[in-house]
C-alpha cells in the first residue's frame, strides 16, 4: 500500500494517513505493519478487519505493508488526510495548528 504513483499523496502536512486491511476470514494475533504505521486494536481481537494509522509531518510518498502468519485473502486502501482550516476552525484540530 503506498502513495506513490496514482494513488493518494501527502501535499500537506501535518497529515494523518490511515490504512485498512480486510481478510477474508479472522487473521490471529500476529498481524503487523512497517514503516512506523500503529495497529489500532486489541492485541487479543482476532478480526477480519485491521485499521492503522500514523501522523505525516512532511510530504512524502507513504507506504506501509500488512503482515500476518494465518493465510488470509485481502484488500486494503490507504488514505491521507490533511488539515484543513476552514470558518469553523481546523478539521484536524488535534494537530493544534
Amino acid at each position: 500500500m503506498s502513495s506513490a504513483g496514482s494513488a493518494p499523496s501527502n501535499t500537506d502536512n501535518p497529515a494523518i494517513a490511515i490504512v485498512v486491511l480486510a481478510a477474508n476470514n479472522a487473521m490471529g494475533n500476529s498481524v503487523s505493519a512497517s514503516n512506523g504505521f500503529g495497529i489500532m486494536r486489541d492485541s487479543t481481537e482476532l478480526t477480519a478487519i485491521r485499521v492503522a494509522s500514523k501522523a505525516l509531518f512532511s510530504n512524502a510518498a507513504v507506504s506501509t505493508t500488512y503482515t500476518w502468519t494465518t493465510a488470509r485473502n485481502a484488500q486494503s486502501s490507504l488514505v491521507i488526510y490533511k488539515d484543513v482550516a476552514t470558518n469553523a476552525g481546523n478539521f484536524l484540530p488535534f494537530f493544534n495548528v
